[in-house]
């Protein structure tokens, strides 16, 4: 039994070469197991974790000196090394290393130093313990070992790293060797003829069991599939609804689609009458204004078409006079000609102004 952590490395590092044996050829991963716990028995400063450790390689050594009837004694320290190794593990993954383990797994440590304590004091009276002596109890050694490798399988789940090396591929193989194990005790018990009614009645029990865990598992199956099938149908008309709502989706998108058309369409032909508009006030504004021009040009017409009617009427008259009876008696150049004949007044515009009187 390991008594303080200063043994715990002395111990850790003289256990090279003896340790790895029947350790690096029986166990998978041994190598990093075994630098494990030399680490963690030598460095973690965790409280607990170097006992544990240490009686760990201890108990990997004392097993080494067994003569025989020695596998369940194996199948521990590996379960032990197995559970040390994922502590540690989580221990260096840790952010917090200072505050690390907290107060309930440190509780849980100090219960697996105790556990591995137990183990090695098991180890030690197997190795020293005769033959004669091994046969008598060694089917009180097999419970013992059992109840050890649950408590350590209570351990691996209480520190909750079994994701963390890989539990899932750890936990089946020791299913698989812990029903080797249970094998091999129920031959060993038929070799006791006292204990063989009462080993012949449990598994009868563990059979009746397995056959109810059997009807329990089919019935769990078969609801199961039926769920599924429910969940299956269920998904079924979702798909068929959301299809529809597609459908649907698609319909609104083209008629909007249409809609937005008909409103460039709307807008386009705005614009365009407002173009034409535009265009079509350009054009009366400008009719409007060769309208006036034409006016403006008629009335200029007219006016000159009076005033050369007025000039050739005034010369006619003129020339129709006599020249003898022609008197000028005054003569202006006032932009007009007035014409008198008796009471008339005839007036031409120009830049000269004359009268003329004509007498009977």
């Amino acid at each position: 039994m390991v008594s303080d952590n200063g043994s715990q490395k002395d111990s850790g590092k003289s256990k090279g070469k003896e340790t790895s044996d029947w350790f690096d050829t029986t166990v998978n991963g041994a190598n990093i197991i075994l630098s494990a716990l030399r680490d963690a028995s030598a460095l973690a400063p965790v409280p607990y974790l170097q006992q544990a450790a240490g009686s760990t390689l201890t108990i990997i050594q004392t097993i080494q000196t067994v003569k025989d009837n020695k596998a369940d004694l194996q199948q521990l320290a590996e379960d032990a090394g197995k559970v040390i190794t994922a502590i540690y593990s989580a221990y260096l993954q840790s952010d917090d290393k200072e505050e690390w383990p907290g107060k309930p797994l440190e509780e849980g440590l100090k219960e697996l130093v105790s556990t591995l304590q137990n183990i090695q004091t098991i180890t030690d009276a197997r190795s020293r313990r005769r033959l004669p002596g091994r046969f008598i109890n060694s089917l009180t050694d097999v419970k013992k070992v059992q109840e050890y490798r649950m408590k350590l399988n209570q351990a691996l789940q209480v520190f909750g790293v079994s994701a963390q090396l890989q539990s899932y591929e750890i936990l089946r193989k020791l299913e698989k060797r812990s029903e080797v194990k249970v094998k091999e005790a129920h031959q060993m018990e038929r070799v006791a003829t006292l204990q063989r009614e009462e080993r012949e009645t449990e598994l009868h029990g563990m059979e009746e069991r397995k056959e109810r865990a059997d009807v329990q598992a089919v019935a769990h199956v078969e609801t199961l599939a039926n769920d599924v099938a429910r969940e299956v149908e269920e998904l079924k008309r979702e798909q068929k609804l959301a299809k529809l709502r597609e459908e649907e989706l698609d319909k609104k998108r083209a008629e909007l689609e249409r809609a937005r058309f008909r409103e460039e369409e709307a807008r386009r032909l705005r614009e365009e009458r407002e173009e034409h508009q535009k265009e079509m006030k350009r054009l009366r504004d400008e009719n409007q204004a060769l309208e006036r021009r034409r006016k403006e040009d008629e009335e200029e017409y007219q006016r000159r078409r009076r005033l050369d009617e007025q000039y050739l009427g005034a010369r006619q008259i003129e020339d129709q006079r006599p020249r003898s009876s022609l008197s000028t008696p005054s003569s202006s150049h006032q932009g007009g000609v007035s014409f008198f004949n008796g009471a008339s007044n005839v007036s031409i515009g120009g830049n000269s102004s004359f009268t003329v009187t004509t007498r009977s």
